[in-house]
C-alpha cells in the first residue's frame, strides 16, 4: 500500500506541476497574443500616421500646384486684358482726326535730330502732317508704313516713331503702375 499511495502522491504531484506548467503555457500564450496585438496595432496606428502625412504632403503639393496654375491662368488673362487695351488704344491712335494726330506728330517730331541727309518712312496721314510741318520736299518723307507714325532715317541713325512702337516703350514703362490700377 505504501507504494500504491507513493505512486498516487507522484501522480498527484506529477498531475500539479502539469496543471502548474499547462497554466503557465497558457498565461505565456496570451501574454504573447495580448503582445501581438499591442504590437499589431501599434503597427497600423504607424502605418496609419505615415499614410496620413503622406496624404497631407500630397495634398498639400496638389494645392501648391492648383495655386501655381491660378496664378498663371490669372497673369494670362491680365495680359489678354492689357493686350486688349493696347491693341484699342493703337487702333484709337491710327484713327484719330488729322487735327489731333497733327498734335502728337508735332510732340514727337521735336525728339528728331537735324540732318540733312535723311529721309522719312510713315503712314498716309502723318506723310502729309510732316510734309506740312518739316516744310521739305516730298522726295524725302514717303507714305510707306502700313500704320501710322513714323521711321526717321540718315547715315548714323535710325529712330522708329510709329505708334506701336512708341505705344511699346510706354508699355513697357507704364505696365506695372497700370496692372496696380486695373487689377488692385
Amino acid at each position: 500500500m505504501a507504494l500504491e499511495h507513493l505512486l498516487q502522491a507522484i501522480e498527484e504531484k506529477a498531475l500539479e506541476q502539469i496543471n502548474t506548467i499547462s497554466e503557465q503555457k497558457e498565461r505565456a500564450i496570451l501574454a504573447l497574443h495580448k503582445e501581438y496585438e499591442q504590437k499589431m496595432a501599434q503597427r497600423q496606428k504607424e502605418q496609419l500616421q505615415e499614410q496620413k502625412e503622406r496624404l497631407q504632403r500630397e495634398l498639400q503639393e496638389q494645392e501648391r500646384q492648383l495655386q501655381l496654375n491660378m496664378h498663371f491662368r490669372l497673369l494670362e488673362e491680365k495680359n489678354k486684358i492689357l493686350q486688349e487695351i493696347y491693341a484699342k488704344t493703337l487702333k484709337a491712335l491710327n484713327d484719330l482726326p488729322e487735327e489731333q494726330m497733327k498734335k502728337i506728330i508735332t510732340y514727337l517730331v521735336r525728339f528728331l535730330p537735324e540732318h540733312k541727309q535723311s529721309h522719312i518712312q510713315a503712314g498716309k496721314k502723318t506723310a502729309k502732317i510732316l510734309q506740312n510741318l518739316l516744310d521739305v520736299k516730298g522726295e524725302n518723307i514717303k507714305a510707306v508704313l502700313p500704320e501710322e507714325g513714323f521711321i526717321f532715317q540718315s547715315a548714323v541713325l535710325e529712330i522708329d516713331m510709329r505708334f506701336s512702337q512708341v505705344l511699346a516703350q510706354l508699355r513697357e514703362s507704364l505696365e506695372p503702375e497700370l496692372v496696380k490700377m486695373l487689377f488692385p
